[in-house]
């Protein structure tokens, strides 16, 4: 796992309070109740804050967010990432 993808999912980790979000990028995050628009808003917060991801909710849609992987692969498109920067 790239560095860039295990701060995404830390976070996510952490914003779910889940560790199973680490081990299966398919977990469905609403379904299972690990992820609601409260937690949604963290999580954008916390990937602008801590990666410099800049995302608005309204830019965000449900199945952008519904799995991990989903999340790491929306991060991947927002970030500008600059050689040796993540």
């Amino acid at each position: 796992m790239e560095e860039f993808e295990a701060r995404v999912l830390g976070l996510l980790a952490e914003v779910c309070g889940d560790r199973r979000v680490l081990e299966d990028p398919e977990l469905d995050l609403y379904g299972e109740n690990l992820l609601d628009s409260f937690g949604l808003v963290q999580l954008l917060e916390g990937l602008e804050d801590e990666l410099g991801v800049e995302l608005w909710l309204t830019q965000v849609k449900r199945e952008e967010t519904a799995t991990p992987g989903a999340v790491v692969e929306l991060a991947k498109r927002k970030v500008k990432i600059e050689p040796g920067k993540v």
